[in-house]
C-alpha cells in the first residue's frame, strides 16, 4: 500500500516540485502523469469490458448448447416413447386377432392375449441393445450373453457389434433407424401388476376401515414377519395410516380409522394448511400429501401402488408381484393364511405341477389351482379380485445426448381406445 501511495504521490506531483526535489530551484507549476493514470484507467476498463463480453458470450454459447442437447433428448426420448407405443398397440391388436380365430387353441390364445408381445421386447428397448442386435445379424441369439451382460453393466456397446466406416450409410443414402445422435431407455409396466388405491372411490362400505376390502388389501400387503418388525420400529399404526389414504379419497369428512374424528383435523394444524381431497388421486405423488405417507412409508410401498389401473382394483396375475396377488385375494380368505405360506404355495406349485403356466390359465382356473394346493379362500371370490388382462400402461422413456438427458413419463390406457388413450404426461 505505501509503494502504491508514493508511486501516485510522484505521478501526480507539479513538475517544478519535482524539479525542485531534484536540482533545487524553482519549477513551473504545470502538473505531469495525469495522462498515464488515465491510460492505464482505459485499458483497465477495456480489459473488464473485454473479459465480461467473452465470459458473457461463453455462456450464452454454453446455455444455447444445453438447450439444443436438451431439444435433441427430448425428441430421442419420444422415439422411444412412440417405439413402446406401437409394441402395446400391436400386442392389442395380435390379441383381438387371436380371440376371435377359433382355429387356435384356447391355452395359446391365453398366451397371446396376455402382453407376449411387450414382455419379450419390453426389456430390449434400449438403442444400446437395438444396437447390439442389428450389428450381431439382426437376432438377439447372434448376440453373446456375456456381452450383452457386460453391456447392461457398462452402457457401452462392444467394438465387434458397431458398423464399420463402409458400412454406415452415407449422406445421400436411406438412413437406419438407429442413425442418431443420443440414446433412449425405455420401461414398459403395466399398472395391472399393482393395487390401486384409487379402489377406496369405489367402495360402497361405510365405516370402520377394517370393514373396507381395499383396507384389507392394503394390510395384507403390509403383513408378515418383516413388515411387522418395521412398524413396530417405527412406531407406526397400519390400520391409521390406511384409513388416511381412504380418508383423502372417500366423499365424507369422518375419520375412518379407529380412533375417529373429522378427516381435516389432521391437516388444519400444517403450515399451509388444506382440506383432504375427497377424490381419486391423480397421481402416485399426490399420495405423499397424505398424513403419515412420507418419507420411508412411501419409499416403502410406491413400486406396488398405483392410481391407475382397474378401478376396482383388480390385479394382473401374471405380471404382479406375488404378495400383490396375495393383497388382493386376501378378503377373500377363509382361515389364517400368511404371506410366507402364500409365496411357498407358488413356489411349490410352479416346481412340481406342469400345468401351472398362469399366462395358459383362466381366473378361475388359476385359484382353483391354489384351493387345491391348500388354500383356505372362497374361490368364486377370489377370480373376481383378478383379471390376466392389462389395459394401462406406464411408459417411462429417457433420451441421452452428450450431458443432457429428458426422461418422458406417459400412462396409456388401452380401455376403450385401440391405440391408447393418453391420461398422463410428465417431462423431466
Amino acid at each position: 500500500m505505501s509503494d502504491l501511495r508514493q508511486l501516485w504521490t510522484t505521478l501526480t506531483r507539479p513538475r517544478g516540485a519535482r524539479r525542485r526535489a531534484r536540482w533545487g530551484r524553482k519549477g513551473g507549476s504545470e502538473r505531469s502523469g495525469v495522462a498515464i493514470l488515465m491510460v492505464i484507467a482505459t485499458l483497465m476498463v477495456l480489459v473488464v469490458i473485454t473479459s465480461e463480453l467473452a465470459y458473457g458470450a461463453r455462456v450464452r454459447f454454453m446455455v444455447a448448447n444445453h438447450q439444443r442437447e436438451r431439444a435433441q433428448a427430448y425428441w430421442v426420448a419420444r422415439s422411444g416413447y412412440n417405439l413402446a407405443r406401437i409394441i402395446l398397440i400391436a400386442d392389442r391388436e395380435i390379441a383381438n386377432q387371436a380371440s376371435g380365430n377359433s382355429f387356435i387353441p384356447d391355452e395359446i390364445k391365453g398366451l397371446l392375449g396376455g402382453g407376449m408381445l411387450w414382455n419379450m421386447l419390453g426389456p430390449m428397448l434400449n438403442t444400446g441393445i437395438l444396437r447390439m442386435i442389428m450389428g450381431a445379424g439382426g437376432s438377439i441369439s447372434d448376440v453373446d450373453k456375456e456381452d450383452l451382460e457386460a453391456y447392461e453393466q457398462s452402457g457401452e456397446v462392444p467394438e465387434e457389434y458397431k458398423a464399420d466406416e463402409e458400412d454406415k450409410p452415407s449422406r445421400f443414402s436411406d438412413k437406419s433407424f438407429l442413425d442418431f445422435d443420443g440414446d433412449f431407455m425405455v420401461e414398459i409396466t403395466d399398472m395391472e401388476s399393482r393395487f390401486n388405491i384409487n379402489a377406496f372411490a369405489s367402495e360402497q362400505t361405510v365405516g370402520s376401515i377394517t370393514e373396507s376390502g381395499t383396507g384389507k388389501a392394503l394390510f395384507a400387503m403390509m403383513s408378515g414377519p418383516e413388515n411387522d418388525q418395521w412398524f413396530y420400529e417405527q412406531n407406526i399404526d397400519r390400520w391409521e395410516v390406511i384409513s388416511n389414504l381412504k380418508d383423502w379419497v372417500d366423499p365424507d369428512n369422518v375419520r375412518s380409522g379407529l380412533r375417529g374424528g373429522y378427516e381435516d383435523t389432521l391437516y388444519n394444524r400444517l403450515d399451509p394448511p388444506y382440506l383432504t381431497k375427497n377424490a381419486p388421486f391423480d397421481s402416485l405423488a399426490e399420495i405423499t400429501m397424505v398424513d403419515g405417507w412420507q418419507g420411508e412409508l412411501y419409499d416403502r410401498y410406491a413400486d406396488r401402488f398405483t392410481v391407475f389401473g382397474d378401478p376396482n382394483g383388480k390385479v394382473n396375475y401374471q405380471t404382479a408381484d406375488d404378495l400383490v396377488v396375495y393383497a388382493a385375494v386376501s378378503d377373500c380368505m377363509q382361515g389364517a393364511y400368511t404371506p410366507d405360506l402364500w409365496v411357498t404355495t407358488l413356489e411349490r406349485l410352479s416346481e412340481q405341477d406342469l400345468l401351472f403356466i398362469p399366462a395358459m390359465l383362466e381366473p378361475k382356473d388359476y385359484v382353483q389351482k391354489l384351493v387345491d394346493a391348500g388354500v383356505p379362500m372362497d374361490a368364486n371370490c377370489a377370480a373376481g379380485k383378478l383379471t390376466k388382462e392389462s389395459k394401462v400402461f406406464l411408459v417411462k422413456a429417457t433420451g441421452i445426448v452428450a450431458q443432457s438427458s429428458v426422461t418422458l413419463t406417459a400412462i396409456l390406457d388401452f380401455t376403450n381406445a385401440s391405440e391408447g388413450d393418453l391420461v398422463y404426461w410428465r417431462v423431466d
